[in-house]
């Protein structure tokens, strides 16, 4: 509940990562990927099978000091490269300490 499934290729340690539209638009965040290992007995090798976590499920970071996050919208223009451009510009590495 509150997950969808996406096709684009992802990586060990992907999770976190934003998972964009071609138009910059934040879908949602990566969380997991089938585990095509358990399906290859059954004469399947899916390929790309991922699953993010819809925005409602995403806690907003503060955009005010001292954290220093800066937020930007992407403009809807269906070029993957926009996609690209609006998701690398809008990534930041968050370290929590308790």
């Amino acid at each position: 509940m509150g997950q969808f499934q996406f096709s684009a290729p992802i990586q060990p340690g992907s999770s976190g990562g934003p998972v964009v539209s071609d138009g910059g638009e934040l879908l949602g965040v990566t969380v997991s990927t089938l585990n095509a290992a358990s399906l290859l007995g059954q004469g399947a090798l899916p390929q790309n099978v991922n699953f993010g976590a819809g925005c409602a499920l995403c806690r907003p970071v503060p955009a005010q000091e001292p954290h220093r996050v800066h937020r930007s919208a992407g403009e809807s223009k269906g070029d993957p490269r926009t996609g690209n451009e609006a998701a690398l510009a809008s990534v930041v590495r968050l370290s929590c300490f308790q």
